[in-house]
């Protein structure tokens, strides 16, 4: 602590290495998963290509017996992507409604509008909603990508960001034309199969 007039500074280094990723956890890179990979670890199958180049992701493969992979932001609010197994396989209004309800779990969850959004060369059924409060609130859209031979499960794409604190809940496309989601949803490539 160095004290300099009425003004005290106090300094503190945080090392690198004290800071816990998982194991699987990579900084920014291209992502691919192919769908002998998805086999191994009994997921319906896809294959998917993602470029998430310096947008400050860290990238979890397979992080759990359900998810094929997990984005994460930088500290300092909610941004992140997942995809993972879920189990309606129906993408009706009111299955959405319940299946954003079911993964957000927040007493102070706003659910917005149904819509189709693009993902590569499809158009999925999607679901957008607002959590949390203060600097914690999110916007985020989750969507039903389906599979092609399975009737007992389906894919889940969910993808957040920080929101203000009084923004009305926005469309799932509005949210896909923001940073880092649109140059994400670009490059993403994703075959269901």
């Amino acid at each position: 602590m160095r004290h300099h007039g009425l003004v005290t500074f106090q300094v503190f280094l945080v090392l690198a290495s004290t800071v816990s990723c998982p194991a699987n956890a990579k900084p920014d890179a291209s992502i691919s998963i192919t769908v002998k990979e998805t086999s191994a670890k009994k997921l319906p199958p896809i294959h998917l290509k993602m470029d998430v180049s310096g947008m400050g992701f860290v990238v979890n493969k397979f992080p759990g017996k359900d998810s094929y992979l997990r984005l994460s932001g930088p500290p300092g609010g909610p941004l992140g992507l997942e995809i993972k197994r879920c189990r309606p396989v129906q993408s009706g209004t009111r299955v959405l409604r319940t299946l954003v309800s079911k993964e957000i779990q927040s007493s102070s969850l706003n659910i917005g509008t149904v819509s189709k959004i693009p993902i590569g060369a499809q158009t999925y059924p999607a679901i957008s909603h607002t959590s949390g409060i203060e600097s914690a609130r999110s916007h985020g859209c989750l969507a039903l990508l389906g599979t092609k031979n399975d009737t007992k499960q389906s894919i889940l794409l969910h993808f957040f960001t920080s929101a203000g604190s009084r923004s009305p809940t926005p469309s799932c496309a509005s949210l896909m034309k923001l940073q880092p989601f649109e140059r994400l949803f670009k490059s993403l490539q994703i075959e269901v199969r």
